[in-house]
């Protein structure tokens, strides 16, 4: 007697269907989301570096605005500050009733930064000194230091050279010291 033929395999439960195409969804999905990131990974990596970095700057900041608040004399020369930084910085000199000077040379700070300086300078009357030698002001920057020095007279002593101040910028200063004689 020969054997039994071989019985096809009973179907499927009404339920497994569903559950390969969910898997088969979530298998594509898993692999394309994979592909996805890893062609985003070094810009992932490069955020959270940047974020890294802006989390420390801004400790270095808050250090160095603690600093500030009581110094007589701030030397925040060369520490690359940038327009914003400086904005930091001249923000904690406008609550600093003993600063009497402040050199803010070599930080890459320009008009904007500049603009920053000025206003403080608005709300402090105590401050007389103020390095600001190789920055970026330009013609923009010296003409705004100008035109608040031409009624400031508490300023005694500014150095702009290495600003890359132009004819505008120096027609500007010049004005102003027709103005103030305490320069």
């Amino acid at each position: 007697s020969a054997p039994p033929a071989p019985q096809p395999p009973p179907p499927p439960p009404e339920w497994a269907f569903p559950l390969l195409a969910g898997l088969t969804v979530t298998a594509s999905l898993a692999y394309v989301g994979y592909k996805f990131f890893e062609n985003k990974m070094p810009e992932v990596q490069k955020k959270l570096k940047e974020k890294s970095w802006r989390q420390e700057s801004t400790g270095r900041l808050n250090e160095i605005m603690n600093e500030l608040r009581s110094m007589q004399t701030a030397d925040v020369q060369a520490r690359n500050l940038g327009d914003e930084g400086c904005s930091y910085v001249v923000e904690a000199l406008a609550f600093n009733d003993v600063c009497t000077a402040v050199d803010l040379s070599s930080n890459g700070i320009g008009s904007m930064g500049l603009l920053a300086l000025i206003e403080s300078l608005k709300h402090n009357d105590v401050l007389n000194s103020i390095n600001l030698n190789q920055n970026a002001g330009g013609d923009e920057g010296a003409t705004a230091i100008a035109e608040f020095l031409a009624t400031n007279y508490t300023i005694g002593s500014i150095n702009l050279s290495s600003n890359g101040i132009g004819d505008e910028g120096a027609k500007a200063l010049a004005e102003m010291l027709k103005k103030n004689s305490t320069l």
